[in-house]
């Protein structure tokens, strides 16, 4: 029995790779933003806490066209644990193929290829953002490809996608004296 169902995981890999052989990016926009700025900016120097979520989910246009939309939550707390900034938004992404879209093709997508896609979106609304609420400047650490997983792990990945969590700390330089 486990060798088929290594059968069955090497034939949905291959179709992943040809599904990313034929996938297209089509657009991609910011379709929602709500920001709250609590008291004010940090101080120069002084390190703040930053911890961003994000979840995707995805909706089928038709059986070839299929649109992405990432959610992403950033929190940033002071080293007494006082919340500084909050922004949310959501960045919806708009994908062809001529491989239809699946559930199961998704749920890999969403936890290898969505976020390098649109994490680099996601980082300059973050800098621009947080520059405009006096921030300066606020750089957002690089988006970290998941472990490779074992057999188990990229079945149930198949069936759920889990979302991306991070968190770093973030020494910001003010231009105010």
């Amino acid at each position: 029995m486990p060798k088929k169902n290594e059968e069955s995981l090497q034939i949905l890999f291959q179709q992943f790779r040809e599904f990313l052989r034929e996938l297209e990016l089509k657009r991609i926009w910011i379709s929602r933003i709500h920001a709250d700025l609590f008291d004010e900016t940090p101080k120069k120097n002084e390190c703040i806490n930053i911890h961003l979520n994000s979840t995707a989910e995805y909706k089928n246009l038709d059986g070839n066209r299929a649109k992405a939309s990432t959610s992403y939550r950033l929190c940033a707390e002071d080293n007494n644990k006082n919340a500084i900034l909050n922004i949310e938004f959501v960045i919806d992404s708009e994908y062809d193929s001529k491989t239809p879209f699946t559930d199961e093709l998704f749920a890999l997508f969403t936890q290898n290829v969505l976020p390098s896609q649109v994490y680099p979106y996601a980082r300059e609304f973050i800098q621009n953002a947080a520059a405009r609420m006096g921030f300066s400047p606020l750089t957002m650490p690089l988006w970290k490809a998941p472990p490779i997983a074992s057999t188990a792990k990229k079945k149930a990945a198949m069936k759920k996608s889990d979302p991306k969590k991070s968190a770093a700390k973030i020494k910001t330089r003010s231009s105010k004296t």
